[in-house]
């Protein structure tokens, strides 16, 4: 009995089941997320409104001073697929000087897999970028 116990604790500690775990909490945040859209009167577009302009002094103004402006500009340029290329090629690169070539393989494998994926789940939605603020 007691080494059933010891295996289903050992279980428990696994990677695979903090894996689990992880991808659940992303779920309950993305119901979470479409349930405050659907319960707020105009669904996930109010939300977005809301949002963007707690984030601004008036619809063309954002909050804080000029540099934080020009640091968050940079900050959402990291998603770019320039930099997110550049990102997977040094990666590559560095993992074949080190001789593990088959970690290269899935390094490309899985940012041509998150490629395909965005621009998939990108054509599926298909929203309009929000016209409350001025975007730049």
């Amino acid at each position: 009995m007691r080494k059933w116990f010891t295996a289903r604790i050992q279980w428990l500690r696994a990677a695979d089941l903090k894996l689990v775990a992880e991808l659940a909490m992303l779920g309950a945040l993305i119901v979470t997320f479409i349930l405050i859209g659907n319960a707020v009167g105009g669904g996930i577009d109010e939300v977005d409104k809301q949002i963007l302009l707690a984030l601004r002094n008036a619809p063309d103004d954002p909050r804080g001073p000029p540099a934080f402006e020009d640091a968050v500009m940079h900050l959402s340029s990291i998603g770019s697929g320039a930099v997110t290329g550049l990102v997977t090629l040094i990666s590559v690169v560095f993992l074949l000087v080190a001789r593990k070539p088959r970690l290269a393989i899935l390094v490309v494998v899985c940012a041509l897999g998150t490629l395909v994926a965005m621009e998939r789940l990108k054509g599926l939605y298909e929203r309009p970028r929000p016209t409350v603020v001025t975007q730049v």
